[in-house]
């Protein structure tokens, strides 16, 4: 293909965690709702009958989730730091995990997807990673990540 190149899972993984776009099994699965990933066009309130539509229109009724995906901007430019599950503190209370990383071309530093608790970690939030031997620190930010990748 005339213009087209070949590129890593690495490109692949920066490129839709900055856009803000999870991957299924990887960044959320059938564990969390549609509303607490925030892909609102995987449902219907006005179709049929269908499994979870009950809990699916109560959510959408009442306007709250109690956890969320959402961005993580590291503190940190290194690029070794972090790992799928790494706990998310918030002082002592954990708030949330890791789900997938990458290194940001655009921010020049790591960034994440994590399923937070909605109430403790809004965006702006400053949170503790804990890791095997690790500790840094991240902000929690709306997705997408990098606002002009989302097209």
């Amino acid at each position: 293909m005339r213009g087209l190149r070949r590129v890593g899972l690495s490109a692949y993984d920066s490129l839709r965690l900055e856009a803000g776009r999870p991957r299924f099994g990887l960044d959320f699965g059938s564990d969390l709702f549609p509303q607490e990933v925030g892909i609102a066009s995987a449902f219907s309130l006005t179709k049929g009958c269908y499994p979870g539509q009950e809990t699916v229109a109560r959510i959408d009724t009442y306007g709250r989730v109690h956890r969320r995906l959402c961005g993580l901007v590291l503190d940190s430019p290194r690029e070794d730091l972090l790992e799928r599950g790494d706990k998310l503190l918030l002082g002592n209370e954990e708030v949330g995990e890791v789900k997938s990383w990458a290194i940001s071309p655009s921010l020049e530093r790591p960034i994440a997807f994590a399923v937070v608790k909605t109430a403790k970690a809004p965006a702006g939030t400053t949170l503790a990673i804990h890791g095997e031997g690790r500790e840094l620190t991240a902000k929690v930010v709306e997705l997408p990540i990098v606002a002009d990748a989302k097209s």
